[in-house]
């Protein structure tokens, strides 16, 4: 079960990469962004691996990452920072 996550994560996180994403959202210094996973200012494919990773690691929770504010980091959250991501 692990492994058919791990490899739909990648084959989303290719279908976005090949889609050719490079929205960026940048933000003030002291500001948090909706979707930014690794806290750079912007929003863009490296938040979604970020995310990625995360669930496939099962990290401590962080904010940042639960985009629907459920308190649980999954694909749901992964998801919605994918159409964030596509629709922008």
């Amino acid at each position: 079960m692990r492994n058919k996550m791990k490899a739909a994560v990648a084959g989303i996180t290719a279908a976005v990469i090949i889609a050719a994403c490079s929205f960026t959202c940048l933000a003030d210094a002291n500001q948090w962004v909706y979707g930014d996973c690794n806290n750079d200012g912007a929003v863009n494919i490296s938040d979604l691996v970020a995310l990625g990773n995360h669930i496939n690691k099962r990290s401590a929770y962080d904010f940042r990452k639960d985009l629907n504010g459920d308190g649980v980091i999954n694909k749901i959250d992964y998801y919605l920072l994918q159409n964030l991501i596509l629709r922008s």
